[in-house]
């Protein structure tokens, strides 16, 4: 059977969503609406690939606003793409990013697989960022993952016993690095704290197009409150500096096989994926992983990933022996916008990436 596309708005979602006899289809639009809360009611939140009463693939939208010198821009994020096992490989992914040129607002798109930032390039959407990614392993899971996805790279007559055992070392010996016991300069604000720490910081995050900070949700997630977000504010230890540094942490839950077979267990990783104001040094950056793998090691959290958003944060991972990833590629689709604004939008330097925190680090020395 052919596969069909059908895009779902939030008053299409909450009906479908409200009959008990929908199944997997209820199922999923219901994500789709706790992912969109802000959504309007007659918004896009969902694109299905559907075969027949089999969902064989989908795509979320969320929404947010570019700040701009004419008003603020509205545009749609793309997310939580998904195509489920027996389906992959027909082309529903490419499916999926082409047809949200038909969307009426601007669609950015990130990813983290090698898989992604190969379909943005085929279909020539602008490129905003390519940060490098790199993990922490914290938990046995964490380590256990690491070690499996190192020895994937390797080819089965190198996989000799002490070639194993080397990268169990190495990944072992960049997890102490990271945990360095009172290594780090910084220490966690509490709640209240943070709180007003994060406020004032608020007011000096800017550029001509970003996606602002929902405030209630980030002040929200500083006292617990959100179980996909963490949020921390980082003091310096010395008595004479004021530096406190913003970090959000997404919190992913997802499957993972472990080495030796295809036995599947839960696993619980952290995306580190913004540290404002932008580290200056490698030095800074050290201390900053260090204090944030020590909370997210309470959290329970089995692996971090950190995005190296600046040349410094990405010295600092090297410097720690951690593990290269991939990247975190953020594309755009500038649809519904007139020429002038296209081009700014196009332009990295306008975004909140790795560019312009670059520029930030040179513009503070």
């Amino acid at each position: 059977m052919e596969i069909e596309y059908r895009w779902f708005t939030v008053d299409q979602s909450r009906a479908l969503v409200s009959k008990a006899n929908n199944g997997s289809l209820s199922s999923i639009l219901k994500k789709a609406l706790n992912s969109a809360q802000n959504a309007c009611s007659n918004d896009v939140i969902a694109l299905l690939a559907l075969d027949g009463e089999t969902v064989a693939g989908r795509i979320f939208f969320t929404y947010g606003h570019f700040s701009s010198a004419s008003g603020n821009i509205r545009i749609a994020a793309a997310q939580a793409l998904f195509t489920t096992t027996e389906y992959r490989g027909r082309g529903i992914a490419s499916t999926f990013a082409s047809k949200c040129n038909e969307m009426n607002v601007p669609c950015f798109h990130s990813g983290l697989s090698h898989r992604s930032l190969r379909l943005f390039e085929k279909l020539g959407f602008y490129f905003i960022d390519r940060s490098p990614v790199y993990q922490i392993p914290i938990h046995s899971k964490g380590i256990l993952k690491e070690w499996r996805n190192r020895l994937d790279r390797l080819n089965a007559e190198d996989r000799k016993l002490s070639n194993v055992a080397r990268i169990l070392s190495q990944v072992l010996k960049a997890r102490r690095a990271v945990l360095k016991k009172n290594a780090s300069e910084f220490f966690c604000l509490p709640p209240s704290l943070s709180c007003l720490a994060i406020e004032q910081l608020m007011e000096t995050r800017y550029k001509p197009f970003q996606i602002p900070w929902d405030k209630d949700l980030v002040l929200g997630a500083v006292k617990g409150n959100n179980s996909r977000l963490r949020v921390l504010a980082l003091k310096n230890k010395s008595k004479t500096s004021e530096e406190i540094f913003f970090i959000t942490i997404y919190n992913e839950v997802r499957q993972v096989r472990l080495p030796g077979g295809a036995k599947k267990v839960t696993f619980m990783n952290g995306l580190v994926n913004e540290i404002y104001p932008p580290p200056p040094t490698k030095k800074v950056a050290i201390s900053l992983l260090r204090s944030v793998t020590v909370m997210a090691k309470i959290w329970g959290f089995d692996n971090l990933s950190v995005c190296a958003m600046t040349l410094g944060l990405e010295e600092a991972c090297q410097s720690l022996g951690l593990n290269y990833y991939g990247r975190k590629s953020l594309a755009i689709q500038p649809n519904g916008l007139n020429k002038d604004l296209a081009d700014k939008v196009k332009e990295p330097e306008n975004w909140w990436c790795r560019a312009f925190n670059e520029d930030m680090v040179e513009e503070a020395k």
